[in-house]
């Protein structure tokens, strides 16, 4: 044929040829393409697809330059979400693990981009008022600034902008607050971990502040952090301009831990310390999925229990109807038909208590929340005590995968629940059945 005769052509002048006619990159890039240098030493191409959001790929070319040369690039959208992307990039052999390690990294900065990055401020410091005392961690945020827009979103009292350069305010959640017995005005006196030494002797360092907030989000931090300006935590932590470290905020906190191994990865300063949420919350975390395993083992005993009452029904049936069930086989019904009759009968059973189960339980859990407020209105008790259980709601969300392996699992258990009875059903002989059966 004639690209025979062309790759024959070209195999005799001295030039290796390759056929590349089904190659999909082929067909979407090189195909495009008109030009460039044939002979570059060490060259790989890449097939990158992009993300279609402003500065996508700049967050790429950064990730590959300027530590590899990119020899070549080609683009190309077709109005999706993601453009392909064709480079050519000079690797030597012994730079392949490092430049697939910053192309991952590339990757994991395309699907959890920055939000904001903030100077951290935080120290651990006693906050008491009489003879009331209580262990917090303060931070220092700047209540313009990101950190100060999230804090606003859940004042419950005062504002984020009262916290003020030199004044020497702290916003508290409101477990502290109901603690200390404090409001907005009060001053409460912070023990911080340092000491003063003077003519008398050595004190631990105190300082009185105005409380000029409240805050409240419904866990944990409402009893265990405070908030003052960053300046004032300079100050009281003896830190000059300095900061302690940064906060990172990314687009997805569940894709963290990812996101830091490849910082950890790609840092030259291994000294740097890397904290996350989940280090933080990490026993918080294990006890939920602990509470979860367990929920999924009681849910299981429940749905087995029920079956055991399709097994117990249809058996009492199968003994109840002996009788009929010999006329019906004597009127030429087979085995087979019997063990149908109760197989669709106990399916019937089953999926009438699956359709009020999904439809109760998707309704209570929709409406759970109202429900406990409705109940504590009423009753005048709180059924979750904000002091002891850390949160002051119970949220739901509705999953239905989760919903889907519940009915499919009941509709499994149900079917295998049937099929003893049903074999019972298919063995009754009708000689002996109507014969001890008055």
């Amino acid at each position: 044929s004639e690209l025979q005769a062309s790759v024959d052509r070209l195999n005799n002048q001295g030039f290796f040829t390759e056929n590349l006619t089904d190659d999909e990159t082929t067909q979407v890039h090189l195909r495009h393409m008109v030009g460039g240098s044939a002979n570059v030493v060490d060259e790989r191409i890449y097939k990158v697809e992009i993300p279609e959001r402003a500065g996508a790929l700049e967050t790429f070319l950064n990730a590959v330059s300027p530590a590899f040369q990119i020899t070549m690039t080609h683009y190309r959208s077709d109005g999706g979400q993601v453009g392909n992307t064709l480079f050519g990039l000079k690797v030597g052999a012994g730079e392949i693990a490092a430049l697939e390690t910053q192309l991952r990294a590339s990757d994991s900065d395309q699907t959890n981009r920055l939000l904001a990055v903030t100077p951290m401020l935080q120290s651990f410091v006693m906050v008491s008022r009489a003879n009331k005392q209580s262990g917090i961690l303060i931070k220092g945020i700047n209540p313009e600034g990101e950190a100060g827009k999230k804090l606003a979103d859940n004042m419950l009292s005062g504002y984020a902008g009262q916290l003020a350069e030199g004044e020497f305010g702290i916003i508290l959640g409101s477990q502290t607050a109901r603690k200390l017995d404090v409001f907005v005005g009060d001053r409460v006196q912070l023990t911080l971990p340092k000491v003063s030494v003077t003519p008398a002797g050595v004190f631990p360092r105190t300082k009185w502040v105005t409380v000029v907030g409240l805050f409240q989000v419904g866990a944990q931090v409402d009893g265990s952090v405070g908030f003052v300006h960053y300046r004032d935590g300079q100050k009281l932590l003896q830190l000059g301009d300095h900061f302690q470290g940064v906060e990172v905020d990314l687009a997805d906190g569940f894709l963290v831990d990812q996101w830091v191994a490849n910082r950890r990865a790609l840092s030259a300063d291994r000294s740097w310390q890397w904290r996350t949420w989940t280090d933080d919350m990490g026993t918080l975390f294990q006890a939920m999925r602990m509470e979860k395993t367990v929920v999924s083992v009681l849910l299981s005993v429940i749905i087995a229990v029920a079956a055991f009452n399709i097994v117990a029904s249809l058996v009492l049936m199968v003994s109840d109807k002996r009788r009929d069930i010999a006329v019906v086989r004597t009127l030429g019904a087979t085995s087979a038909l019997v063990m149908q009759i109760f197989i669709i009968q106990g399916l019937a059973v089953g999926l009438m208590g699956i359709f009020a189960g999904t439809v109760l339980g998707c309704f209570l859990a929709y409406f759970v929340g109202d429900i406990v407020a409705v109940i504590e209105a009423v009753s005048g008790v709180y059924l979750f005590d904000p002091s002891v259980y850390m949160v002051s709601a119970l949220p739901s969300r509705i999953l239905f995968s989760d919903i889907l392996m519940v009915v499919g699992g009941a509709f499994c258990i149900s079917f295998l629940a049937t099929l003893y009875p049903a074999w019972r059903a298919g063995k009754v002989l009708p000689a002996e059945a109507l014969r001890y059966d008055q």
